[in-house]
């Protein structure tokens, strides 16, 4: 699934290729994609009247917010896209997969492919009305971060560490990938409960956060099945991963076997001996 960094890169690239542009045409092959999202994530907004209320605006900014897309659109609109699994946005003269396609007034077509149509987008005129945006916990790469996360950790949380990595009412953007990757980093076994970590630690981990997902941006994201970015092109942090996906090889810093656990039906990687 495309996390915080994924998400990011892909908005810086479509920042510095179609801000200014105007929407002058909307295809949307599949209108499955146009539709709410599993647990009210947006609003619910059928294919034509999306179409409608997206066509002939001016794209003025792009923004993410956890592991959403958001287009502010001329007239006080704006598009959410989630990428679920599988979600891609891609500048390209074709895309013969895409489910939406935008043309763009300088003739740059803009494609939304989706094989598990497990995301998608939708158009609302109020974003403080969004319940998925209003749930979101703070945003790992903003100011007063590390404050803000030592604040919520040290309340007594019961849960894993790892589920609680994971939970976007906590902290924003984090996925599966980067969970096990800071865990491993911070020296936490993912298992362990928030509140019996040390306030030490729970700084190293905080600055792990932060680390670990700025060092995923700058290499543009994890290309591990489906993910790419703008162009079309795979990022570089799967060459960077030291724990996830890593089950039986050598740990990189003490050689023991990495570990794998289920937690919450998910695959969590970790050394036994470096993360205590």
């Amino acid at each position: 699934m495309p996390e915080l960094p994924e998400v990011e890169t892909i908005a810086a690239d479509l920042r510095q290729r179609i801000i200014g542009e105007k929407i002058q045409e909307v295809v949307v092959h599949d209108a499955r994609l146009i539709r709410d999202f599993p647990r009210s994530v947006f609003a619910d907004c059928p294919a034509p009247g999306f179409i409608r209320a997206v066509k002939n605006r001016e794209i003025q900014k792009i923004e993410r917010q956890g592991k959403a897309l958001i287009f502010y659109l001329s007239g006080g609109k704006y598009i959410l896209a989630h990428l679920g699994m599988t979600g891609q946005w891609v500048l390209a003269d074709s895309a013969p997969r895409a489910k939406v396609s935008i043309t763009l007034s300088s003739g740059q077509r803009l494609h939304y492919n989706d094989q598990r149509i497990f995301g998608g987008m939708t158009v609302v005129a109020d974003l403080a009305k969004v319940p998925y945006l209003r749930g979101l916990g703070p945003e790992p790469l903003s100011p007063g971060f590390l404050r803000v996360f030592q604040a919520i950790a040290m309340t007594g949380i019961k849960a894993p560490v790892k589920s609680f990595l994971l939970d976007q009412h906590k902290i924003a953007g984090i996925g599966n990938i980067y969970a096990s990757e800071i865990l491993f980093r911070a020296g936490i076994d993912p298992r362990c409960p928030v509140n019996q970590i040390t306030e030490p630690q729970l700084r190293i981990l905080g600055k792990q956060i932060v680390a670990v997902l700025k060092e995923a941006v700058c290499q543009r994201g994890t290309s591990k099945r489906d993910y790419l970015d703008a162009s079309g092109r795979q990022g570089s942090f799967q060459n960077y991963l030291r724990v996830y996906g890593r089950a039986g090889k050598p740990c990189s810093v003490c050689g023991k076997p990495i570990q794998r656990v289920v937690q919450a039906g998910r695959s969590t990687f970790f050394c036994s001996i470096c993360q205590k």
